[in-house]
């Protein structure tokens, strides 16, 4: 089975794990240029991943939309990290609703319950991947724990 975990966003993380192997970690740009289609970079990377005659699952963080007090933030910090968070809701939706278009298996997860915002130092993230080489970002980090999270029945 193959899994795709995504973290989306401005920068949306993809990572994909076959056989309980992490083959790809990436970080694409939401937008490639301004007069781009929102999210096309992404939707060309899940077109591509597809592989004929696997069973292919995708798991999307969906952050959980909600304004509450921060200590030590302002409130115009906290209505920015508010619309920050349902920005990267509606880019989850888009990914899920493309990716069921496709024909993947979608779950769609929430951070707190996903995992991905554990503090995961990066020499523990290499030990649990047996990531050799220059590490990806933290978006496609994220994503990497999401897929090996999903692999599991």
């Amino acid at each position: 089975m193959i899994v795709i975990g995504v973290d989306p966003g401005a920068m949306t993380g993809l990572a994909v794990v076959a056989d309980g192997q992490l083959t790809d970690a990436v970080t694409i740009p939401w937008r490639t240029a301004p007069s781009s289609e929102p999210g096309a970079g992404v939707k060309a990377w899940l077109r591509e991943a597809r592989e004929a005659g696997q069973s292919m699952k995708v798991i999307v963080e969906v952050p959980v939309a909600g304004y509450f007090e921060r200590r030590g933030v302002s409130r115009r910090g906290q209505y920015r990290i508010a619309q920050n968070v349902g920005e990267c809701r509606a880019k989850a939706e888009v990914i899920a609703g493309f990716c069921e278009g496709l024909g993947y298996t979608v779950i769609r997860k929430s951070p707190i319950r996903g995992g991905t915002k554990r503090a995961i130092a990066l020499a523990t993230w290499r030990a649990i991947f047996k990531w050799v080489g220059r590490a990806p970002s933290s978006h496609a980090r994220d994503a990497a724990v999401l897929a090996l999270e999903g692999k599991q029945p």
